[in-house]
């Protein structure tokens, strides 16, 4: 017994210590973002500030105001784009049979272990050879690519897992494919159409790279990016820069907590008896 309480007494201290150092981050820049610049430096990052400093919050939503709609732009196009297709492909991959299946799933699972960084300089190439560099077009068409891999993965597994007999009902009632996908698997996907919505929505709320690599305009850059306005030659407005991140993070953040429950969840549970 007391061997138990002492194994027990360790876990729980090294997971204390693993959330611990977890969230030490995330103090650093919530604590940072509420301090004036003068308390920032004259006391430790980790120190709890002595009066909130808002007018940080205020003048990084003044800088970041006119990327906003750029990411909302973004989001509204790529996200249906990519939970279209994605969902498309993933039925097609899970519930039908035909020649070149496996190879085709293999394809896909293959281009989420590409590494963006390897492939940006032939997509700059194609890009400016189309005339699509420093418009918002090029963004698109490098989420929506990046982000189909993944998506028609992780929709393809949750697709197998429907069961065959929901489908040989419909097929029975003279439904084809078509109405198969639109009217059985598709609401009965809701789970997963989530979950896949916050991970591409992450993916392109937060976008840097596509964004500081194609776009050249400033009233066309995106949040991330804007945030270096606070980074000059000489000094860093760190309390700004932190507050801004913030306030890019939150619209995740929340979407997060009010979808949650849903992440995941399997509503096709129990549609099947006997």
């Amino acid at each position: 017994m007391n061997l138990t309480k002492a194994r027990n007494g360790i876990l729980a201290f090294f997971i204390a210590l693993f959330v611990l150092l977890w969230l030490t981050p995330f103090v650093y820049v919530l604590f940072t973002a509420l301090k004036s610049p003068d308390e920032y430096f004259s006391t430790n990052p980790l120190a709890f500030p002595k009066v909130i400093a808002w007018e940080n919050f205020h003048k990084a939503y003044m800088v970041l105001d006119s990327y906003f709609v750029n990411n909302v732009k973004l989001v509204v196009i790529c996200l249906p784009v990519i939970l279209l297709f994605a969902s498309m492909a993933a039925y097609s991959l899970a519930r039908l049979t035909f020649r070149g299946r496996e190879f085709w799933a293999i394809f896909f699972l293959v281009g989420m272990m590409v590494p963006i960084s390897i492939t940006i300089v032939p997509i700059y190439i194609m890009f400016k050879g189309m005339g699509l560099l420093n418009t918002h077009t090029a963004l698109v068409l490098a989420l929506v690519a990046f982000g189909l891999p993944f998506t028609i993965f992780l929709m393809r597994g949750f697709f197998l897992g429907i069961p065959k007999e929901i489908e040989e009902s419909a097929r029975i009632d003279g439904c084809r494919h078509w109405g198969i996908y639109a009217r059985i698997i598709m609401p009965i996907s809701r789970p997963i159409l989530i979950t896949a919505a916050i991970f591409n929505f992450m993916s392109v709320w937060n976008d840097f790279f596509f964004s500081y690599t194609f776009i050249q305009d400033n009233d066309k850059l995106t949040l991330n990016v804007g945030l270096l306005a606070f980074t000059k030659q000489f000094v860093t407005e760190y309390n700004s820069l932190t507050a801004g991140m913030i306030l890019i993070i939150l619209p995740s953040f929340v979407l997060f907590v009010i979808f949650q429950r849903y992440i995941m969840a399997r509503t096709n549970d129990g549609a099947v008896k006997g």
